[in-house]
């Protein structure tokens, strides 16, 4: 599929160049979209795990192996608490209310996220936690991130910490995940 991937790419270009940047950001989620399902609202910012193209915005990666799978990211913990920052989505807070996640595992714990915000630096404050259902199957789990509503007017993310497994993790866990989807409401994050 590298073949696929290249003439992506060079779609992706075309169309940026011909016809502007918000074009290109429409078919940019198209493209990428193979089991991703919104059905006609587009997030507010989409983390496409489905592609390397992620993987230089991490950075203070701590007991976690991550690596490629087809069309997914597989995060494997190599001790207790493995986490992973990121790049913070290009959207104000109050668009990023709620976030639909889609994951496979078989770990029974939990995910937690972190932020750091343009009007609230505080990252342990900032956190919201939810339990994964650990069938082995694709589903796709919305969290309410509601309480960083309280953000002043025009806030923004300035980083993430993805902590893709949490509660006492042992070495060889893991969890597969295609996308972080961000809505302004929990109808469309929903889909």
């Amino acid at each position: 599929t590298m073949k696929k991937k290249l003439l992506t790419a060079l779609a992706l270009v075309l169309a940026f160049l011909m016809m502007g940047s918000a074009f290109a950001t429409i078919i940019t989620l198209i493209v990428s979209a193979e089991d991703k399902t919104f059905n006609t609202t587009t997030p507010s910012h989409l983390y496409d795990f489905s592609t390397d193209a992620l993987y230089t915005t991490f950075a203070n990666t701590s007991n976690l192996e991550v690596s490629l799978g087809d069309g997914f990211t597989t995060f494997k913990a190599t001790g207790d608490d493995p986490y992973t920052w990121i790049s913070g989505p290009t959207c104000t807070v109050p668009e990023a209310t709620y976030v639909a996640i889609r994951y496979r595992t078989t770990a029974k714990r939990s995910g937690e996220l972190f932020c750091t915000r343009s009007d609230n630096d505080n990252i342990v404050a900032n956190n919201h936690q939810w339990k994964w259902n650990a069938s082995g199957e694709w589903e796709t789990i919305v969290v309410s991130i509601k309480p960083w509503q309280n953000a002043k007017a025009g806030a923004t993310f300035i980083i993430f910490r993805i902590d893709p497994l949490q509660a006492n993790v042992r070495a060889g866990e893991s969890i597969d995940i295609q996308y972080f989807a961000f809505f302004s409401n929990e109808a469309d994050a929903k889909g």
